[in-house]
């Protein structure tokens, strides 16, 4: 055994420094599971982009892969520490420390111990905590410019809809009709969303990468500190050569968050084209929604009226369907809008799954941490493997964990897009040019209470007057 000299106060928060850096590996995973590969952005009943979603699943799985790879080859170097320190401690027969501990483990965290007076009793190169740099991510910025009227859209969407299904279930009292409602979903859920996925939600995937490197900086970093613990705490070639296996640690994790920040590109690329698709959705929602209103103005008017739905059922007793065709036509209308985006489903479908393929690349974070010499703790720190810094650097250098470019949508995509973005101008017809002369009793406005009632000489009653003449 060649010539030792420990230093045990420092030894023991070398031991500590150990447990608490396999705890901020624990702490930098479970925040990648959390934040970076959050699905919030594509938690939408029958999203287009779950291809991109479930693949988070599986980048989740990479950094515990890391993380339990990490563990087991610093199980080894813990060992080998510890072996050392035995058989040290047997020599010096000065100190007992709570060996079982000191790997952590199954053992338990390791808990520093009680020692006798010794001449250096200091922390030397305290850890930094990562904690900080973890922080909840904002949500992405929109980068684009939404159609003005979206907003106005959107709220108005739900009192046209409600509307509009009141008179749907009135409608289909009546013989031969029958109409299906409109969905009770907001128009971001129902339609918006579902098609291109939560883009400032997935700009907070982007933004947690980026606190992820942040924080994978600090852990690198506090590998070289322990290199310094390690120089106060062990002396002669075996302190040397464990510093040396813990500054290539440092080198591994900081490639590692250099990896993590490059594929928080993807998740902004996938921001960018996540908006593209809202921004056609949208302009499509207002142009859809125009036709609502007008809708919803025809069954105020001809349904939730007396007046009007007394006319109507006449109507209908006489001509059937032909007597809401032009509520039909809009409902219509209306639909194949909503049918025209989804119809975009196959395409985004692709281009999603190409996003899931450059997310893929994350699984080489798993081989950066895979070069990493493996120690054989029962060999103690002189026979650490041999590892030659630049031969590993070298090494470390040719894993080339690389995203690739953006893609975009493709063209095929982006030519539908334009298409869906064209706005025609077309507005609400508050003319309503449709009704022939003498509908203006059809048009008037309602309720009117008390009801109306027809006599059969054709004069209605009822209310605080009396129409004669008949119902057109």
């Amino acid at each position: 055994m060649s010539e030792i000299t420990i230093v045990w106060q420092n030894l023991d928060n070398l031991l500590t420094s150990m447990g608490q850096i396999r705890g901020q590996a624990v702490e930098i995973d479970d925040y990648v599971s959390t934040s970076v590969c959050s699905t919030a952005g594509f938690d939408y009943e029958a999203c287009v982009l779950r291809p991109i979603a479930d693949q988070l699943g599986t980048v989740a799985g990479y950094f515990t892969d890391v993380r339990e790879l990490f563990e087991r080859r610093w199980e080894g170097v813990q060992a080998s520490l510890v072996t050392t320190g035995k058989a040290h401690d047997r020599t010096d027969n000065e100190v007992s420390i709570n060996w079982a501990k000191a790997t952590g483990g199954s053992y338990g965290p390791y808990a520093p111990s009680t020692l006798p007076d010794v001449d250096i009793e200091v922390e030397l190169f305290p850890l930094q905590p990562v904690t900080p740099k973890l922080s909840p991510p904002d949500d992405g910025e929109s980068q684009l410019k939404h159609p003005e009227e979206f907003d106005w859209a959107a709220g108005a969407y739900d009192d046209a809809r409600d509307t509009i299904n009141e008179g749907i279930a009135k409608l289909n009292t009546l013989p031969q009709i029958h109409i299906t409602p409109l969905s009770s979903k907001s128009l971001r859920d129902y339609i918006v969303f579902p098609l291109s996925g939560n883009y400032l939600k997935i700009g907070a995937n982007a933004n947690a990468a980026t606190h992820t490197k942040d924080g994978m900086l600090v852990f690198a970093e506090n590998f070289v500190r322990m290199s310094g613990k390690t120089t106060a705490a062990v002396d002669g070639r075996a302190g040397g050569a464990l510093a040396l296996h813990i500054g290539l640690y440092g080198a591994v994790m900081g490639a590692v968050g250099v990896a993590v920040q490059a594929g928080g590109t993807v998740f902004n690329d996938i921001a960018k084209v996540s908006e593209r698709i809202a921004v056609a959705v949208e302009t499509a929602m207002v142009k859809m929604l125009k036709i609502l209103t007008r809708v919803a103005k025809k069954i105020i008017t001809k349904v939730l009226s007396w007046v009007g739905w007394l006319s109507l059922a006449i109507e209908v007793a006489e001509r059937g369907w032909a007597a809401i065709t032009d509520i039909w036509d809009d409902i219509v209308a209306a639909k194949d809008i909503i049918e025209t985006c989804w119809d975009l489903k196959e395409k985004i479908e692709a281009w999603a799954e190409r996003c899931a393929e450059r997310l893929d690349t994350f699984k080489e974070i798993v081989d950066l941490v895979r070069e990493l010499p493996q120690a054989r703790g029962e060999g103690g720190l002189e026979n650490l493997p041999h590892v030659q810094e630049t031969v590993f650097e070298n090494d470390l250098a040719q894993i080339d964990v690389d995203f690739g470019d953006d893609p975009g949508p493709g063209e095929d995509l982006e030519e539908d897009l334009d298409d869906l973005s064209a706005d025609d101008g077309g507005d609400v017809d508050d003319d309503t040019d449709d009704y022939e002369e003498g509908d203006d009793l059809i048009m008037a406005p309602g309720p009117i209470e008390p009801p109306l009632y027809v006599g059969e000489d054709g004069t209605v009653t009822g209310g605080d007057s009396t129409y004669s003449g008949g119902i057109v």
